[in-house]
């Protein structure tokens, strides 16, 4: 029998009753105190059994809601997870690719769509067993995860596919990199059991916002990119855009000709001038590279610096052309008794591997010369998500003496805020300005701004790509430090840099009167 809480207080009162009972038979008249009481214990007792119903009820609610969420998170995770790999499910990757995109509309960015069959699966599948063959996958899925970065999207369709979603990349070969790595990797054998299994796969790219601004559609052309890979005799990537395709091709000859292209001395060194305008001296040269390969021919610095930088070779390449450069810089000082500067650009990998503080260390050691006299480049983007170790060794560099300048300022992410913290020596203003000058009052305007705050910040300033006399003179006007550009020379060899601006007393002078007619 279940004791309701009005059954309950009845039992109460009716033993209440009987102790009041007992005291009137006891010879005790005076029980007025008790019976005052009586009715505040029996709402109290009525209050206590109520919240204990409640109570229980509320307990018993709560179970059922742990036990709700529980399902629905394992619900959702069944939806969102694939049972066998673990990866991301397909339905899972369309919502997130879907969000994606609407932040690469507002930002302006890119991002890549990768759509990965695995080749000859179904051979092995039937030949060894569906469970040694879902074991495969599960492997594959495992070292897919090794291959793409933590804000990368991994998933896995059905069958033998795999989908990866990289969600943000600056340049449409960055996907090409990471299908070559994963290319790569697969062809590295999988133990499996008793079995060594090596796979290969075909790979599709599109890339949003340029083949579509939908998810399902961009996934849809990357599995037409993967029919064609298999057109064109697996193991290959091919992306749905054939301009694309051309790209790739071309950036695959430079990446299998780049290396090594060290080795066998393919690289040189050019130096550009750079004049100091009050002096009309000549203050020192940029090292430029160059590179020529037997079969590409003459190769821009534009075209394989990312390149190298992609494969990790940046780092070998940058060291060399500071090894070089300084030693060069080693003869003319000695040759002829001037404090020169050398500006090397220096590529913000090799600050994020941590390898140019103890290279320049080396260097300026072996070379002889002062750390003052090395002038290192940097772009703004190696300060738009810098690590406290990068800028542990901006601060070391420039404890040691090494100058420090900010190269292409206004042409990317341009932040006053870190010209004021961050401990610069020069600031390079871009062509791009320069070109528009003489036409363009917001461009002149701008180069009168830029030369104006960076004074006020303490730092020289630096034109490059000046390349008239009326440029040259308009900057001297407003006040700018040095000169760089084809007005006083274009690249040269060492040779023809030495012969040209160090043999000679001074710079021939820009006849100032010409202006006088204007």
């Amino acid at each position: 029998m279940t004791l309701t809480p009005l059954k309950l207080t009845i039992i109460n009162l009716v033993v209440m009753l009987g102790v009041a009972t007992v005291f009137y038979l006891s010879g005790i008249q005076d029980i007025t105190l008790l019976l005052m009481l009586l009715p505040v214990l029996v709402v109290g007792e009525l209050a206590r059994q109520w919240n204990k119903a409640n109570q229980r009820k509320y307990n018993a609610l709560q179970s059922e809601l742990i036990q709700t969420r529980s399902e629905v998170t394992s619900i959702r995770q069944s939806v969102n997870q694939d049972a066998l790999t673990g990866l991301h499910s397909l339905s899972f990757i369309k919502e997130r690719l879907t969000k994606r995109l609407a932040v690469s509309k507002s930002r302006h960015s890119k991002c890549a769509v990768l759509y990965i069959d695995l080749d000859f699966f179904k051979e092995i599948n039937d030949a060894l067993g569906h469970e040694l063959g879902n074991q495969l996958l599960v492997s594959v899925g495992h070292r897919l995860k090794g291959l793409v970065k933590k804000d990368d999207l991994l998933g896995y369709i059905r069958g033998d596919e795999f989908i990866v979603i990289l969600q943000e990349i600056a340049d449409p070969m960055a996907a090409e990199l990471v299908a070559r790595r994963i290319q790569n990797s697969m062809s590295q054998p999988f133990e499996i059991v008793d079995h060594s299994l090596t796979v290969s796969t075909s790979i599709g790219i599109s890339i949003g916002l340029n083949d579509g601004v939908e998810g399902d559609d961009l996934i849809q052309k990357a599995e037409r990119a993967v029919i064609q890979s298999k057109a064109n005799g697996r193991k290959s990537y091919t992306f749905y855009s054939q301009a694309l395709n051309l790209v790739a091709k071309e950036r695959l000859k430079i990446d299998q000709n780049l290396r090594g292209a060290l080795q066998r001395g393919e690289f040189r060194i050019v130096y550009q001038v750079i004049v100091d305008e009050k002096s009309r001296s000549v203050k020192g040269f940029e090292a430029l590279i160059r590179w020529h390969n037997a079969e590409l021919g003459e190769v821009s610095p534009a075209e394989f610096i990312p390149v190298a930088e992609q494969i990790g070779l940046i780092t070998e390449i940058g060291t060399w052309v500071m090894r070089e450069s300084l030693l060069q810089l080693q003869q003319w000082q000695g040759r002829y008794g001037k404090a020169l500067l050398m500006s090397v650009n220096v590529s913000p990998r090799q600050f994020q591997d941590e390898s140019i503080l103890p290279a320049v260390k080396t260097i300026l050691k072996q070379a002889g010369i002062a750390s003052s006299a090395l002038q290192i480049e940097v772009t703004e983007g190696l300060f738009l998500s810098a690590s406290d170790n990068v800028m542990s060794t901006v601060e070391a560099l420039k404890s040691a003496g090494v100058k420090l300048a900010l190269d292409d300022f206004g042409t990317g992410y341009s932040s006053l805020s870190y010209l004021n913290t961050l401990p610069f020596d020069v600031l390079k203003i871009d062509k791009c300005f320069v070109d528009g000058m003489h036409t363009s009052e917001s461009d002149l305007n701008m180069i009168k701004s830029i030369i104006s705050i960076a004074h006020g910040l303490k730092m020289v300033t630096v034109v490059e790509g000046v390349e008239t006399a009326q440029q040259a003179h308009m900057l001297r006007e407003l006040g700018a430090d040095s000169i760089q550009g084809f007005y006083y020379s274009k690249p040269l060899s060492a040779k023809e840099a030495e012969m040209r601006f160090l043999a000679k007393d001074s710079i021939t002078s820009l006849d100032e009167s010409i202006w006088d007619n204007l």
